[in-house]
């Protein structure tokens, strides 16, 4: 059977994360029938997992090695992501990240990344809203759909933008996969609709994303390095030349390796930073809004 014949079962990223939390809860207090382990699994589950990817990112994979201080410090903060986004911010309803829907003079338009959805830019939206400008998120209907579906949401969101408030200058900033669909909706575009930001994206695919492309999911097999979409992608870039912003990390904990990520376009290169620490980190977000208020490249 092929890669691209497997199939996985059809879920939104909220009710997927619903249904694993209730999951692991019910699990390990049936196990153990002690709530104290439910605490322990709920904090350590995730620590002992993130602290393996770090290592292999910190120390094996990646060329530049990390001392230990900055290995704990890029654990810590990929931990801390983690339980803020996969134990809080995604999981409330989309509408509790909207604020308003008034469409200002410059408008941004987040996407996320692979399971992940709009509570993964809640903080940074609250902070371009304090800059006055206004912002919108598209989802994902399906976990492990293609990537053109989060293409087509995007492509919906910029047209109704476009069509509504022509003159508003509309930027995206996209999360890890989020970035390949918002590259894929951009060359659908007979003329530049948008600014685009790409942020610790997997542009040349993940060997991580072997995992979930072996359970079915659509997306994944789209991420494994060398795929023919990632080929078609890259090839219709090269044709269109639509520039674009590019944000890195030489330590990507979920980009292995890290080098995947560096499309060679203008960008910023970030050392000893997780992949899910960008949903959080001051400094990342600081430069994106000076993007954003220039509207220059890296």
């Amino acid at each position: 059977m092929r890669l691209s014949q497997l199939k996985a079962p059809s879920l939104s990223v909220r009710m997927s994360l619903w249904l694993w939390l209730l999951a692991e809860i019910s699990i390990i207090y049936l196990i153990t029938n002690q709530i104290i382990w439910v605490v322990i699994v709920f904090f350590m589950g995730p620590l002992i997992a993130i602290g393996a990817l770090s290592i292999v990112s910190g120390f094996i994979i990646n060329p530049i090695k990390l001392n230990l201080k900055s290995f704990l410090m890029m654990w810590f903060g990929e931990w801390l992501s983690f339980m803020v986004l996969f134990r809080g911010l995604q999981l409330l309803p989309k509408r509790c990240h909207i604020k308003s829907n008034e469409v200002a003079h410059r408008h941004v338009i987040f996407v996320h990344g692979f399971f992940c959805n709009a509570g993964m830019w809640a903080p940074l939206a609250r902070k371009c809203e304090r800059l006055q400008f206004s912002t919108s998120f598209v989802e994902m209907t399906q976990l492990t759909g293609s990537l053109e579906m989060l293409a087509d949401e995007l492509q919906v969101e910029v047209k109704r933008l476009k069509d509504k408030h022509p003159n508003t200058e509309v930027s995206v900033v996209a999360f890890s996969m989020g970035g390949l669909a918002a590259r894929a909706c951009l060359l659908r575009f007979e003329h530049i609709p948008f600014r685009l930001i790409t942020v610790h994206s997997p542009h040349k695919g993940t060997h991580l994303a072997w995992f979930f492309a072996l359970l079915g999911a659509k997306n994944a097999q789209q991420m494994v390095p060398g795929s023919k979409w990632l080929t078609q992608l890259e090839s219709k870039d090269a044709a269109r030349g639509y520039p674009f912003n590019v944000l890195w990390s030489k330590h990507d904990t979920i980009v292995m390796p890290a080098k995947l990520a560096d499309y060679g376009l203008s960008k910023d290169e970030e050392e000893g930073k997780g992949h899910l620490f960008a949903a959080i980190d001051s400094e990342c977000h600081q430069i994106i809004v000076e993007t954003l208020l220039t509207g220059s490249t890296y």
